[in-house]
């Protein structure tokens, strides 16, 4: 299966249109390695599904792939700051927004007046619900845009014979950034969700959680609410996986727990004990495949015969 970057890393082949952020000024990215800077794109804009497409036929169409894996099918989060923390505001998002019934302008004026008024109230599934109206259609117009792309995506590809798969932030996370788990769980073969509890960098639960607290002026309210609404004092614990994953009201088939088998010091300190926890657990909950991650090229020998002793 190929692995395909979607809503970042296009800058590095092509002149994408770029994500706006809340302010109106082009999302910046994040200096991690060459070639992957985090820097997302507009996911409405059908010329950067255009690009996507036109990668997969010059330089692809031609390997014996069975299927496609959707990496970074979604928002910007908090990591990059709080310019992408709060989706795109290019003029066709917006549109797209106006078309739900919010105003974008309303919403980039909440976001510098009120803050707090973006701290969810309610769980509904794993997808956030909000006390404000305009609010919460604001953030259901957020997930729409993912999903629908990941709609057209999964159209292309399958045309061609194709499998799509999807890479998704852990439930906790998800919503924030576009991902309606239970809606793109319909047009996919399977999601990965990435329970990276060890990760210090994009995606890693501890890392993303920290943006967010501190990128937003309410970010510890925030994080006070999610543990309220997840019932725990630690959304990084076994038990809050084990709610995450039942929220997302998925088979055991189609969502496939995702956690760190690499070693990358001072960003990835997982270790034998981690592994054969996390194995140990989604086991444990009747999941019968699992994804190693996030760099299976890097160093991961302690990790690996430690799962394979196991047994």
């Amino acid at each position: 299966m190929a692995v395909a970057p979607v809503f970042s890393e296009m800058s590095v082949t092509s002149a994408p249109d770029p994500a706006i952020g809340v302010s109106g000024l082009p999302q910046t990215g994040l200096a991690i390695t060459p070639g992957e800077d985090f820097r997302f794109v507009c996911p409405s804009s059908e010329r950067n599904l255009e690009i996507i497409f036109d990668l997969y036929s010059r330089y692809f169409a031609e390997l014996p792939f069975d299927g496609v894996f959707l990496d970074k099918i979604r928002h910007a989060s908090f990591a990059a700051g709080m310019e992408g923390g709060f989706g795109c505001f290019c003029e066709k998002c917006r549109a797209y927004y106006a078309e739900r019934g919010t105003d974008a302008g309303e919403i980039a004026r909440r976001v510098a007046e009120d803050p707090a008024a973006f701290i969810p109230s309610a769980l509904e599934g794993c997808a956030y619900r909000y006390d404000d109206a305009e609010i919460d259609k604001f953030y259901r117009a957020k997930a729409d845009i993912i999903t629908g792309a990941v709609a057209k995506i999964r159209e292309f590809f399958n045309g061609a014979g194709l499998e799509t798969a999807l890479d998704v932030f852990a439930p906790v996370l998800a919503y924030l950034v576009g991902q309606d788990l239970r809606a793109l769980g319909e047009r996919a073969a399977f999601i990965k969700s990435m329970l990276y509890r060890v990760t210090n960098a994009p995606a890693g639960i501890p890392y993303e959680l920290s943006a967010l607290k501190n990128n937003i002026r309410s970010g510890g309210d925030m994080i006070t609410a999610l543990k309220k609404l997840w019932r725990t004092d630690d959304l990084l614990s076994d038990e809050c996986m084990r709610s995450q994953l039942d929220s997302a009201g998925l088979n055991r088939e189609l969502i496939r727990p995702g956690f760190e088998a690499n070693v990358a010091p001072g960003v990835c300190e997982s270790a034998p004990d981690y592994v054969l926890s996390c194995a140990a657990l989604y086991g444990g909950m009747g999941y019968e495949s699992a994804v190693l991650c996030w760099n299976m090229l890097a160093d991961t020998g302690k990790n690996i015969d430690a799962l394979r002793r196991r047994d």
